[in-house]
């Protein structure tokens, strides 16, 4: 499996556990934040989880189900062949300057964070606290 394959099924596989862990949030109605995050975190290693499994396990290929075959290649699947090593080589510089870009998203609003929660007052009710 190439590379790109390999990413496009760990998005596609992420993505479904995502949209499963918000509808279970949404039919359990989770409110508290404590609740949100466990579940949100369980969800988290689950998609990380996803790739290894796939990895280290491989189920056994059936005894019956192999038929022997013969394959004629036509000369434009040679072509299309080329066409995606080409839409492969532009692909990763293109995830690259994604990722990036996302990276300095994610610190510029950490940044901000950081300086709200500075230039934030302590309520009354959150200094009373130990």
């Amino acid at each position: 499996m190439s590379p790109l394959a390999m990413l496009v099924s760990f998005s596609l596989q992420t993505a479904v556990v995502v949209a499963i862990a918000c509808a279970l949030a949404a039919v359990a109605r989770l409110r508290s934040p404590h609740a949100l995050l466990a579940h949100y975190r369980l969800a988290f290693v689950v998609s990380l989880g996803m790739p290894v499994v796939t990895l280290v396990w491989r189920p056994e290929p059936l005894a019956g189900a192999m038929l022997p075959m013969t394959v004629i290649v036509d000369a434009s699947q040679v072509v299309s062949a080329q066409a995606s090593s080409a839409l492969s080589s532009w692909a990763w510089p293109l995830l690259a300057a994604a990722t990036v870009l996302r990276v300095l998203w994610f610190a510029r609003s950490c940044w901000q964070l950081r300086r709200l929660r500075l230039g934030g007052r302590r309520s009354p009710r959150a200094a009373s606290r130990p």
